[in-house]
């Protein structure tokens, strides 16, 4: 699904045992895969009909062996379920804390026997016809430094993986501490009315914060966002296996990423380490960025404030020599890590992604995908890949694309 980031900012660096060791094997440089492209076989959404009008999709799901999907819309507060032509099911879900409805759903993990729908702090459950069938919730009094944590995933056993929910304002030194470096991802137990906390890997989260405006007299600079070109290492939450793949980047050599597994008990259960092209970060591409931002920024005040918004977006702003080796990833229940990195596709409507399989042989074949710039990968069978687009008036589309190799030929 990806699972719970299935699209999730939460940045890793892990300290399992036997990970990053001096033994870990020379990365393989992705020369000569395979490369595919797709073509459109599905679409669900309209402009103009109710069900089908998404105001913003946050998760697409695959059940039934591909014959259900599940789009969670986060703003309309609803999780609609699909045929793959566009019949609707069902819907299920509503504004509000009553059963079955939601304060802000973003994710849904399909089980064999229904599904579960992540909302804030809690999971809502849902039978197979969409019958509400209870909300499990991570209780109050279960913290890290009195920071409620998210759950990403529900296990089997009543326990979650989770994180903790962590202001920008805090992560980055603003209340008078030093700014977080680190954070944890656990799991949470529950037995006889007592919960522990397991760590299972430490989250280094530095270089993910972009904060202007601390030391600014005037408030208006004051803003929070996400560095753009953050190097941090992203973990992804697998509901089918109930495991952790964290995705690490940062501190390593020039385009080497760094794919690691690990099991609810924090158990490293396999590893993969790939060597991407290094692509220069090019200084006019991060003037350009930061004339953009600034100007954003000092136009919530006035154009007066230009300079000194320059010069804060520039004290703040993290800017490697290179570009990160992949800026988005996306874990999908076929058992595949999608990535899209900064190669050029040849055409400017093109990205670039690779899939790896996960928990496979270290030397099992990498796809390489021609996906649109518009499309948004989250969820794939064997031969059909669905994830989102956007149109030029920004409308959103849940699609499928079938998957064929560069030379036509069919998956």
């Amino acid at each position: 699904m990806p699972s719970g980031v299935r699209r999730e900012w939460i940045v890793a660096s892990v300290l399992a045992a036997g990970y990053g060791c001096g033994d870990d094997p020379p990365p393989e440089l992705l020369n000569g895969v395979d490369t595919w492209v797709t073509v459109p076989r599905y679409e669900i959404g309209s402009l103009h009909g109710a069900d089908a009008a998404f105001t913003r999709v946050s998760d697409v799901s695959l059940g039934e062996e591909g014959t259900r999907v599940y789009v969670v819309d986060p703003s309309d507060f609803r999780v609609t379920v699909w045929t793959p032509d566009g019949s609707l099911l069902f819907s299920v879900g509503g504004e509000g804390q009553g059963p079955g409805e939601f304060r802000r759903p973003d994710r849904v993990q399909v089980t064999s026997d229904g599904f579960r729908v992540r909302d804030r702090d809690r999971f809502v459950l849902f039978s197979r016809d969409g019958e509400y069938l209870r909300t499990v919730s991570i209780p109050l009094s279960v913290s890290h430094r009195g920071f409620r944590f998210r759950p990403a995933l529900l296990l089997d056993d009543g326990g979650f993986l989770a994180y903790p929910s962590v202001s920008p304002d805090y992560m980055s030194g603003w209340w008078g501490d030093d700014p977080v470096v680190e954070l944890p991802v656990v799991r949470l137990r529950e037995h006889d009315g007592a919960w522990t906390v397991d760590v299972l890997t430490m989250l280094d989260v530095r270089n993910e914060i972009l904060a202007t405006g601390r030391d600014d007299a005037n408030s208006g600079l004051t803003s929070f966002s996400r560095q753009p070109y953050r190097d941090t290492d992203q973990a992804s939450y697998s509901s089918w296996s109930n495991t952790v793949v964290v995705t690490r980047q940062g501190g390593l050599d020039p385009g080497v990423v760094d794919l690691t597994e690990l099991s609810a008990d924090g158990d490293t259960v396999w590893f993969r380490r790939l060597r991407f092209s290094p692509i220069p970060l090019p200084v006019r591409e991060v003037e350009e960025l930061v004339e953009n931002f600034a100007t954003t920024i000092a136009n919530r005040t006035s154009d007066a404030l230009l300079a000194d918004a320059r010069r804060s977006v520039r004290e703040a702003l993290y800017v490697p020599e290179n570009y990160p080796s992949v800026r988005d990833m996306a874990l999908l229940s076929n058992g595949e890590m999608w990535m899209r990195t900064q190669e050029d596709a040849g055409a400017d409507s093109l990205d670039v992604w690779y899939a790896v399989q996960v928990g496979v042989a270290r030397d099992s074949p990498v796809r390489r995908v021609l996906l649109p710039a518009t499309f948004l990968p989250f969820d794939a069978t064997e031969s059909v890949l669905w994830g989102t687009r956007f149109d030029s008036f920004d409308v959103r589309y849940v699609v499928g694309h079938r998957l064929v190799r560069d030379n036509g030929d069919p998956d």
